[in-house]
């Protein structure tokens, strides 16, 4: 977001929503965010308002809506539709395949965090509630 910029986003109100701040100080609705915060918002809410009061660009990921209508897989990073899916992303990220772009900024004592060893077992996919 642009410094100073307002948007006002439409969502579902049938569902949850999320504001993961990455970059500057933003705000949802009438909360203050910062870099790392997650802001909340619950069901009921039909357009969410964003603001970034700062004079430097910011930058969010919104997450929510309407849950997938498949069963996922979820492991370390990685989010797919089955147990090889995750395997496959595995060995791109650790051969640094251009799928997932550069990781900018990372501070850590190795250029690039390696992926964990995968469990003995396969990963199964998580049902929704």
């Amino acid at each position: 977001m642009e410094p100073g910029a307002r948007v006002q986003l439409p969502v579902s109100p049938q569902f949850e929503h999320g504001l993961l701040v990455d970059t500057a100080a933003l705000r949802l609705a009438d909360t203050a965010l910062v870099r790392r915060d997650l802001g909340y918002v619950g069901t009921g809410v039909s357009t969410l308002t964003v603001t970034n009061p700062t004079d430097a660009p910011g930058r969010a990921l919104l997450l929510g809506g309407a849950p997938f209508g498949e069963q996922i897989v979820m492991w370390w990073n990685f989010v797919g539709r089955s147990h090889d899916e995750i395997i496959a992303f595995r060995d791109a990220w650790q051969h640094e395949s251009d799928r997932f772009g550069r990781v900018d900024g990372y501070r850590g004592a190795l250029a690039r965090l390696p992926a964990p060893p995968l469990p003995h077992g396969r990963i199964l996919p998580r049902g929704n509630p």
